[in-house]
């Protein structure tokens, strides 16, 4: 109870903040702190009975799109709205789902009543783990059934669902049907006082949200646009971020910065604004580094660089190897599975937490290699491209495994259109 008043207290005191600071905000900004805060302008002309999904932000939203497809057919294509935590995933809803998009209220009494009055939602379904308290006890006291799918508690943030278990308990009790990626989430999810009864199907939704990679013509073409040389083969570091990519080259080099590389890269950083000093330590070491905005690259070009947007699900394709970024820093991973549906064996560093749900299956198959450290990646990395039989046999199993989880969102969009009123 302690808990729950502090939070009470605390959405008011934020809630109250933000609307005194709405009027010296402007343009765009403020129109998002109105919609942080529910108020009247940003109400006006939301439809009312509707289907709410939430989902936290760009990721989320990409896993949730083949579920809120197959439930709003199933359910006769209600009125829904999308709300997000952020404005990236609200912009790639409204863009890539043609779906109406919201910044979700402030977890505070007031803007979750004005929402909740304006919009009268018959069913709210969140994905992965967004769990707001005072949202959930006012969705509870209005009857509204609520869906938590491809519900996780990560490993690494447990010992603080523990610390915290009575906040997270009483919002637990509001949820109707928990829907967990993974036996490990089911257990954590029970060991938070969730009943047996109000578990649904496992699954996670990213394995129905990798894309398909591009066709062999599209490959060959691609390869020709970017001045990839597929006579050699190429490494693909996806997602990259500061203190992997510039380690992991310097090691496949025989630890000698600008020596010859064994393969071509094609190198994609997850933020280019924050790995532009390592981007440009690259570019004084000596290898021949090329940035694809500037064109294709030319003929001998070490290091090509993706500083485009949409670019990394096309790159697995003409990669023979890649690693999975975010591993070797404390980040969790990124997806492994555009990896894996184009066939391209990976390598992981020791950083694997919010990606766990996928990359163990793709572990246990052979198509994902945990390693612990940079040295070993390289070595493995080498190890691959000197065995072409052991890497396309790698390659096969990883798109077997992507093959045998899809189905995800047809199994939970039966479950969830039970709970539709």
């Amino acid at each position: 109870m302690l808990l729950w008043g502090a939070w009470r207290a605390v959405g008011s005191v934020a809630a109250a903040g933000g609307r005194v600071l709405a009027p010296w905000r402007r343009g765009a900004s403020r129109l998002d702190l109105q919609q942080r805060l529910a108020l009247p302008p940003t109400l006006a002309g939301l439809p009312s009975e509707i289907l709410w999904l939430h989902a936290a932000s760009v990721g989320e939203v990409r896993a949730m799109a083949p579920l809120s497809r197959t439930l709003r057919a199933r359910l006769g294509q209600p009125a829904t709205l999308l709300t997000t935590s952020t404005m990236t995933g609200r912009a790639l809803a409204e863009r890539e789902l043609g779906l109406m998009a919201r910044l979700a209220p402030l977890d505070g009494p007031g803007p979750v009543q004005r929402f909740l009055a304006a919009t009268r939602p018959r069913l709210h379904l969140i994905v992965e783990t967004e769990l707001w308290p005072l949202r959930l006890s006012q969705l509870a006291a209005r009857g509204v059934p609520v869906a938590l799918v491809s519900a996780r508690l990560s490993e690494k943030r447990w010992p603080t669902y523990q610390r915290l278990a009575g906040l997270y308990a009483r919002a637990l009790d509001a949820v109707t049907l928990v829907c967990p990626a993974s036996s490990e989430d089911a257990e954590r999810f029970a060991a938070l006082g969730v009943p047996a009864s109000r578990f649904g199907p496992l699954g996670s939704l990213k394995w129905d949200a990798a894309l398909d990679p591009p066709q062999a013509g599209e490959v060959a073409s691609l390869a020709a646009q970017w001045g990839v040389d597929r006579s050699r083969p190429w490494l693909a570091l996806g997602s990259v971020h500061p203190g992997e990519g510039h380690a992991l080259l310097t090691a496949l080099a025989g630890g000698s910065v600008g020596a010859a590389l064994p393969c071509g890269v094609l190198l994609a950083p997850r933020h280019l604004d924050r790995y532009a000093s390592e981007l440009e330590r690259l570019e004084r070491s000596g290898w021949r580094v090329h940035r694809l905005s500037k064109g294709a690259a030319p003929a001998g070009t070490d290091i090509i660089v993706l500083d485009g947007l949409g670019l990394l699900p096309r790159v697995y394709p003409l990669a023979a190897v890649a690693m999975m970024g975010g591993t070797f820093v404390e980040i969790g991973g990124h997806s492994p599975l555009e990896a894996a549906v184009a066939g391209c064996p990976l390598i992981a560093g020791p950083y694997r937490d919010k990606q766990s749900d996928l990359c163990a299956p793709l572990a246990a198959a052979g198509a994902l290699l945990p390693v612990a450290t940079i040295t070993e990646a390289a070595t493995q990395v080498l190890a691959w491209l000197r065995d072409d039989t052991a890497r396309r046999r790698a390659g096969d199993a990883g798109r077997g495994v992507v093959v045998q989880h899809r189905g995800v969102s047809d199994r939970l969009s039966a479950a969830v259109a039970e709970l539709w009123r």
